[in-house]
């Protein structure tokens, strides 16, 4: 699995790697609200450069993140089918997402009781990376959303990073977001990558790989 670099700003500045803000292209209605307290050029989602290959010091928050232990290890679908694939970003697999419904997705299966389970800390600021792409052989979405979010003691969605759609291409392209919790019904993080909310979207897939997520410093 790749490393990753601590914070954007940092790698920016530092020139670890080459960034470009992606800045919306539209928004699912009623999915998530701009997190509160981080301006809205940090909420803008980064695309990562090649060769971005810096160490992150703080732990990845979550199991599984590369998926080498295969895609229903710590993952959970909605609206869609999990499936081990062999074009990986890191390591030997990743996961291919298809959708069987509009607005499907692939997100940490992370709910009280459970090993991966981790409560959030209010105002923390929390990154969030994931690999994604078209998968060469198959019908692609559009687009594709990645989020850090978090839910209520219901399971329900609480508060999250902006809803961004990033374009799919055959190759693959890594994405940044950063999150920062303030509601005191939110109990846990989840990270999720979504398909697009429109009945095209049925059928089509998407490849998924290198996902983590970490508390900033």
């Amino acid at each position: 699995m790749r490393s990753w670099p601590l914070s954007t700003a940092c790698a920016c500045a530092c020139a670890l790697v080459s960034c470009e803000i992606v800045f919306p292209i539209r928004e699912k209605d009623g999915d998530a609200s701009a997190a509160v307290g981080l301006d809205a050029e940090s909420d803008a989602a980064v695309r990562l450069e090649a060769g971005d290959d810096a160490a992150v010091d703080p732990p990845n928050l979550i199991q599984n993140g590369d998926f080498e232990k295969g895609c229903d290890v710590s993952w959970t679908p909605y609206q869609a089918t999990l499936k081990d694939d062999l074009v990986a970003h890191g390591g030997s697999t990743s996961c291919r997402v298809c959708l069987t419904d509009r607005g499907g997705w692939i997100r940490a299966q992370y709910w009280p009781g459970q090993s991966s389970y981790r409560p959030i800390v209010l105002g923390t600021v929390y990154h969030m990376r994931a690999c994604v792409r078209a998968p060469g052989d198959a019908s692609a979405p559009d687009m594709v959303n990645v989020q850090l979010r978090s839910d209520d003691s219901s399971g329900g969605f609480s508060e999250g990073s902006p809803v961004q759609w990033q374009t799919l291409t055959n190759d693959w392209s890594c994405y940044e977001v950063r999150f920062q919790p303030i509601k005191d019904a939110s109990i846990t993080l989840v990270p999720v990558v979504t398909g697009p909310d429109h009945a095209e979207a049925a059928g089509t897939c998407f490849l998924v790989d290198d996902i983590a997520v970490w508390a900033q410093p």
